[in-house]
């Protein structure tokens, strides 16, 4: 019910891992990656506890293809699992249970490997490594996505996805990119939204942690981003008499606010001079009620 991808950039050194599925909370299950050791997938009756595992033996100086055996080794339950690493070299592996029944599949290009199960073609993980390849020279989020929205355009899986994650690290300890989407009925247009927001920005929020002094105040002069624009959604009038009524009662409360604060004006009118202003607040509270103009 997953189809995902790792991959590295050999130009920056940076890992990263992209992942789509059916199911919920998926960015904090089965992508895993670690600045300057390598990325690993875990998926299909998820164990969690695979991703730092075989991420420990990267770091231990293991390539890709013995951390994953390595993890197989003593597991009663691995049959149910599906993994993928890559290791610092950019040397990949993979592995398919022999419990996954449905469609299920796995490529492996440069720098990447790609696997999926519930799919439904078995095309799906070699359209996600050719358009990774096919994107080099992008950034590694850019390209891991490019890859995933490719996937899904040579079929995807069987169900509705509804969840998707972008993680990549570079230089420290903490993610460069660690985007969820979570419950959405469009979870990959709704991941790009997020991308292209957060990427102008992306060394803002490392400079904040590491150089806190650089960052000049205010921030907005740093980047200059233009968030895309999103259209405002229509709302139409509940179909319900119950939520008609909801919204009479919104507008009636509306007018009662305005008798009372046009009654409130007539009192000070007729008693005396208005407050004196003593604030810029006070001055939007005294023009609210229409004592200053």
């Amino acid at each position: 019910m997953t189809f995902s991808l790792v991959g590295m950039c050999r130009r920056t050194g940076m890992f990263g891992a992209a992942v789509a599925t059916s199911s919920i909370n998926v960015g904090a299950r089965c992508p895993w990656a670690r600045a300057r050791v390598g990325a690993v997938l875990t998926q299909h009756r998820t164990d969690a506890r695979l991703g730092p595992r075989g991420l420990d033996r990267l770091e231990a100086g293991a390539k890709a293809r013995e951390a994953v055996a390595s993890l197989a080794r003593n597991d009663p339950a691995i049959e149910w699992r599906q993994l993928a690493a890559i290791d610092r070299e950019g040397g990949t592996a993979w592995r398919h249970g022999s419990r996954i029944d449905s469609i299920h599949g796995a490529a492996e290009g440069d720098g990447c490997c790609a696997v999926g199960n519930i799919l439904r073609t078995e095309a799906v993980p070699a359209a996600m490594a050719d358009a990774f390849a096919a994107a080099r020279g992008e950034h590694l989020a850019e390209r891991l996505l490019i890859a995933l929205e490719a996937g899904l355009a040579a079929g995807g899986e069987r169900k509705q996805l509804k969840s998707a994650a972008l993680l990549v690290v570079d230089d420290q300890p903490f993610p460069l990119v660690d985007l969820r989407v979570e419950l959405d009925r469009a979870p990959l247009a709704e991941l790009r939204f997020l991308w292209e927001i957060y990427r102008p920005r992306m060394e803002v929020f490392v400079t904040r942690a590491v150089d806190p002094d650089r960052v000049p105040f205010p921030e907005d002069r740093l980047s200059g981003a233009v968030l895309p624009f999103r259209p405002p959604v229509a709302r139409r009038l509940p179909p319900s008499p119950q939520g008609r009524r909801g919204l009479l009662g919104r507008e009636s409360r509306r007018t009662t606010r305005q008798r009372r604060s046009s009654s409130i004006r007539s009192e000070w009118a007729g008693s005396e001079p208005a407050p004196a202003v003593q604030s810029k607040v006070h001055v939007q509270f005294l023009c609210k009620f229409g004592w200053v103009r």
